[in-house]
């Protein structure tokens, strides 16, 4: 059994109904399960009637009925827009100012609240608890619909919204579907990153494509390295997706290589730039890796360059190239002539690029064109092309990746420009070897500021990953000779 992409459908083959498909934080779900939760969900969702290309948030963290619902709304054919239950409430609450929906699929069992539309998700049992449906302002495509909303950091002060449709999903899973990847039925998938952050959604369309395994590593699991590992091993995970910076933490445990975790084989690294030594590591600990680097921002569906990493690559480069264009797609720089020393900003252009951003007309209009009657988008990124192999070397703006994450520095400026006493701010990323390791914040107030007592009051408003973990109370900041902060 597989999930069909093209028509919403699971369809049979070789693969059991009883086999495995989810490993979640609340337990297991078998293949044959998972296709009756799809189908609970999605009748309850068209009992709600909603109107045509209505966006339905999708509430929680690594349950099993995360990536259920997932398949659920798109078998409904409504764009969903995963929310992390580690987010505070009042980015959630931001979040659905900017989509003006009511309607939550809550995978928790533990959301309420007024004028809400809540279908609960608790075990095998599916509740709809009705509220108030407003009136959406999302756009509806009559062909071609919106597939999901993802919400990244917005230099606004606020997140913004990247829509992507349908046709640029099944341009992915065309892709995954090839055998670029080497993957199969068999495969068992670790699926570290939050459902909030693309890179989870890569591994989630391959498995459901592929009628694979998958393990919903959640925050809590991933902290405690040896029920980590137990699980890793009981369940012979095959295929590893994550940040570099994920992985980091384990190259050094005693437990991480090919003889204590037999099955695994293959790696596929996305969200920020891959180290090297990195990749040294993992060919020390294991016995010939499949080791990939990936590239592709939000608004690229997931990744759109990938790179097998050979041992060749260690000597011959200073850093690694994030790979070549994936098929169907293209990657040029906006000055042909763009070198290491002189990069000009990458420009995706493909079916994968999104539509823009929902309700940001101007910012839309300033990244997202057209070339030769294809979509493009304007990354940010600076690089250069060398017969046909990528390079990124860095952002032309105030946009920097920690973790993986894909952070905007403004936004956590306005988050501390609303707090009393505080007369500006400038916040920074700190690098090590051209890689941000720490965001840093100097503020100047005319009083003596309580950092400890602030930092506490972002943890409030902004996911976790976004608080700096430093913070300089500075009495005047320099200016350069047009009188603007420098």
């Amino acid at each position: 059994m597989y999930f069909n992409f093209q028509s919403c459908q699971f369809e049979e083959k070789t693969t059991r109904p009883n086999k495995l498909a989810l490993i979640g934080s609340d337990g297991e779900k078998s293949w044959n399960e998972v296709s009756q939760l799809v189908g609970q969900i999605t009748q309850a969702i068209e009992s709600l009637s909603l109107k045509k290309g209505y966006p339905i948030f999708i509430y929680g963290h690594k349950e099993t009925a995360f990536p259920i619902s997932i398949l659920a709304c798109l078998s409904a054919n409504h764009p969903f827009v995963p929310i992390d239950k580690l987010y505070p409430t009042e980015r959630i609450n931001e979040i659905q100012e900017e989509t003006n929906s009511s309607v939550f699929i809550d995978c928790t069992g533990t959301l309420s609240g007024k004028n809400k539309t809540f279908i609960q998700v608790i075990g095998d049992k599916v509740i709809v608890e009705n509220g108030e449906i407003r009136e959406s302002w999302v756009p509806v495509y009559d062909q071609n619909p919106l597939a999901y909303i993802l919400f990244t950091s917005g230099s606004t002060g606020k997140p913004k919204g990247v829509l992507i449709r349908q046709s640029s999903i099944l341009d992915l899973v065309k892709w995954v579907k090839s055998d670029a990847f080497r993957m199969s039925e068999q495969d068992v998938f670790v699926n570290q990153s939050p459902f909030s952050f693309d890179v989870s959604l890569f591994d989630t369309f391959a498995s459901f494509t592929y009628g694979a395994s998958m393990i919903l590593v959640s925050q809590e699991l991933s902290k405690n390295s040896d029920e980590f590992f137990k699980v890793l091993r009981n369940y012979k995970a095959t295929f590893w997706t994550s940040t570099p910076a994920f992985i980091y933490m384990y190259l050094r445990e005693s437990w991480f290589n090919s003889f204590s975790l037999k099955h695994l084989r293959s790696f596929v690294f996305a969200g920020e730039p891959l180290p090297i030594s990195t990749c040294e590591s993992l060919y020390d600990n294991f016995s010939n890796p499949n080791i990939y680097n990936a590239y592709g921002p939000t608004e690229a569906t997931v990744i759109t360059t990938l790179l097998k990493v050979e041992k060749e690559l260690f000597s011959s480069s200073s850093s690694l190239p994030i790979g070549y264009s994936k098929p169907e797609s293209k990657m040029i720089t906006e000055k042909s002539e763009a070198t290491r020393k002189t990069p000009s900003e990458l420009i995706i252009i493909g079916e994968n690029v999104a539509e823009g951003y929902l309700n940001r007309p101007e910012e839309t209009k300033e990244k997202f064109f057209q070339i030769d009657g294809k979509k493009a988008y304007k990354t940010g990124d600076l690089g250069f092309i060398e017969e046909g192999l990528i390079y990124c070397l860095g952002r032309n703006d105030n946009q920097i990746k920690l973790n993986g994450y894909r952070i905007e520095l403004d936004e956590i400026n306005e988050k501390l420009l609303g707090y009393p006493f505080i007369n500006e701010s400038r916040t920074i990323g700190l690098k090590r070897q051209d890689k941000v390791v720490r965001i840093v914040c100097m503020i100047q107030s005319d009083e003596v500021l309580d950092m400890a007592s602030l930092k506490e009051n972002l943890l409030l408003v902004l996911p976790h990953y976004m608080v700096p973990s430093d913070f300089l109370q500075i009495n005047a900041f320099p200016t350069n000779q047009s009188g603007k902060i420098d």
